[in-house]
């Protein structure tokens, strides 16, 4: 039984012999010892930096605290900012773009120091206080930042080499980049990105990818760049039906600038395509894709040349998708050209036409503001005036229990919008669209939107200007829309009010 048992042990040991051979020559792939090679690759990161004498521009993207989401970064990122630093014996010297009130700003450079640590893999670390690196770190009085604004002091370094470095952020996990400055210093370096800023906001743009078609949108904020900065492009994909609607799913991503193009925190991907970089011209609202010939940012699919608004037109009130128990009407209009390029609608009053704005990019006519169109015979200081009405709270009388409701001031940021169905730019149908309303403050906050046109003599204090935002009603002037007789002097005898505009269609 021994004899047995010694033989069944030395045939178990002789299983181990080669897998102690292969341990051996596993162990043998490496030269240097784990902890040696990862000083050797903390020595090369910071050889690296130093290496380049004019320095590096670093990319970062805050978040904002208060929406931050470890799973979805993104939905918190809104501005990418670039920081222009400097690396040299363990210390660092940083400026940025932060500092900006004029493109002629003399940055200001503030040193301190560095040091590459181990941490899983080689950590930057700018270990001692730095007011420029350390802002997006360090909390404000804020409630909302007390635990800083959204950035990192600390990097894990993920990828290095002589034209470009990524890191992530230790504390928000947001990724950084870096790209070598090639010429000039760091402060004329940031006075050529901050040329590159086109301070649009809202800029709405058709984009095409392919076959694919999606609503594209870019917001870029002008002036000095702070904690609340948008710097990004955002687009909103078509639903099941193929329609882009408000509750359609969107995709935002910040960019950060360079002193020739913007560059994406992450590629964006339409269809089958993708693109991380790009050019934006500020005269004409253009967006050029650099990387993807495949992709292209455009005016909006609504797009139509002011040429094609001129015609005759229906003009169908006193309807609503929300409120089927209205009883539709029209209204024959037209739509002019004027000799200095301005298009008219007419046919509303017989005296009088609606100026409409239009807006270049989007092609698109807008009725914006109220309108002083003339002097009503009838007073001393009356004038014809065209307001918007929130047609929910007309009365049967076509007046309104509160001026409040309708909106009487020229501010153009209120307007109506005619927005084209894309199907038959030679006979076009245009819906009425609201845009921006006006908020009343009487106990709990009203907000009122222009969903109809309110015709009627707008009476100022003697020496007064037409255009002032200010004055009273003059109901008894006989102003009213063509939708009635007229009496034995010419006088319309129409309504004061159009409830529930709601479309255009040619005829």
């Amino acid at each position: 039984m021994k004899r047995k048992n010694i033989i069944a042990l030395l045939a178990a040991a002789a299983l181990f012999l080669p897998l102690q051979s292969c341990l051996k020559e596993q162990a043998d792939i490496f030269e240097e010892s784990a902890s040696e090679r990862m000083q050797n690759r903390m020595k090369d990161a910071a050889n690296v930096l130093e290496a380049n004498s004019n320095g590096w521009v670093m990319l970062i993207y805050p978040a904002t605290p208060s929406t931050y989401d470890a799973a979805d970064p993104l939905t918190s990122m809104n501005c990418g900012y670039a920081y222009a630093v400097k690396f040299k014996d363990g210390k660092v010297t940083a400026m940025s773009e932060r500092d900006y009130t004029t493109t002629d700003t003399t940055f200001t450079a503030v040193e301190s120091t560095y040091k590459i640590t181990n941490d899983e893999g080689p950590v930057l670390s700018f270990d001692t206080f730095n007011s420029v690196l350390h802002y997006w770190a360090t909390p404000s009085g804020s409630s909302a930042n007390y635990q800083g604004r959204g950035g990192d002091f600390e990097f894990v370094i993920d990828q290095v080499s002589n034209d470009y470095i990524r890191m992530t952020g230790k504390r928000w996990k947001i990724q950084a980049e870096m790209f070598p400055i090639t010429t000039g210093d760091m402060g004329e370096y940031l006075k050529s990105v901050l040329r590159q800023k086109v301070g649009m906001s809202g800029i709405t743009y058709g984009v095409t990818a392919g076959s694919e078609k999606v609503e594209g949108y870019l917001y870029e904020t002008n002036g000095t760049p702070t904690s609340g900065s948008s710097r990004y492009l955002r687009i909103t994909l078509p639903g099941e039906d193929g329609k882009i609607d408000d509750d359609d799913e969107r995709i935002k991503i910040p960019f950060a600038l360079f002193p020739d193009r913007c560059r994406l925190y992450e590629p964006m991907t339409i269809g089958e395509y993708s693109f991380q970089e790009f050019t934006i011209d500020p005269k004409t609202n253009d967006i050029k894709i650099l990387d993807s010939n495949d992709i292209t940012w455009g005016h909006p699919f609504s797009y139509l040349p002011k040429e094609k608004y001129v015609g005759n037109y229906t003009l169908t009130y006193n309807k609503s998708d929300d409120i089927p128990s209205l009883q539709a009407k029209t209204i024959n209009v037209s739509i002019a050209l004027d000799d200095e390029g301005t298009l008219l609608l007419k046919g509303l009053n017989d005296k009088y036409d609606i100026p409409l704005q239009f807006d270049e990019w989007k092609g698109v006519a807008q009725i914006a503001g109220a309108k002083n169109l003339g002097q009503v015979e009838t007073n001393d200081n009356g004038f014809a005036r065209f307001c918007f009405c929130d047609s929910a709270f007309m009365e049967e009388d076509e007046t309104f229990a509160s001026r409040n409701y309708f909106y009487y001031r020229t501010s153009t940021s209120v307007m109506i919008e005619l927005i084209w169905d894309q199907v038959d730019a030679n006979n076009p149908y245009f819906r009425l669209e609201s845009h921006n309303g006006w908020a009343i403050l009487s106990g709990a906050m009203e907000l009122h939107l222009p969903d109809g046109f309110y015709l009627h003599a707008w009476k100022t204090a003697t020496g007064t200007s037409a255009s002032a935002d200010y004055g009273a009603l003059d109901l008894a002037s006989g102003l009213g829309f063509n939708t009635g007789a007229k009496d034995e002097d010419g006088n319309v005898v129409g309504s004061r009010a159009l409830p529930y505009v709601y479309s255009l269609t040619k005829k």
